[in-house]
């Protein structure tokens, strides 16, 4: 009694030949699992992330700091003590960063400190100069 796939049970699959078969890791990672929600971890550790509000000083502390400016213009070699405030790019806020260092310039007219580092700090942004 003959079966009815008698005639090409044995015969071997037709790959195409134009290209080569597939490892077994390659084959398995058709089916690795799908992530859905790619970004998600990053989103979360962004907004898990703390950040300062930006202090408003009061008009005695700004006095206070425009005359510790006043004693550095006149002499640019002395080293100080700088906190200031520094905004976060992403989220409203930033944070408070205290440096030691030297002054470079007192630029009155853009209100800004030029530390010898190179970075500029606006007098909006100091909270304390020691």
């Amino acid at each position: 009694m003959r079966r009815e796939y008698d005639d090409i049970i044995n015969l071997e699959y037709p790959y195409p030949t134009e290209r080569e078969k597939m490892s077994l890791d390659e084959r398995a990672a058709q089916f690795s699992p799908f992530a859905a929600l790619t970004g998600y971890e990053r989103v979360i550790k962004e907004e898990s992330r703390d950040v300062e509000r930006k202090i408003q000083i009061s008009e005695e502390e700004k006095d206070a700091i425009n005359k510790s400016l006043n004693k550095w213009r006149e002499d640019l070699s002395a080293e100080l003590e700088v906190t200031y405030f520094i905004p976060d790019k992403v989220k409203d806020g930033g944070e408070y960063i205290t440096k030691r260092t030297k002054v470079k310039k007192i630029d009155e007219e853009r209100k800004i400190l030029i530390l010898s580092c190179g970075e500029n700090i606006s007098f909006d942004d100091i909270k304390e100069i020691k």
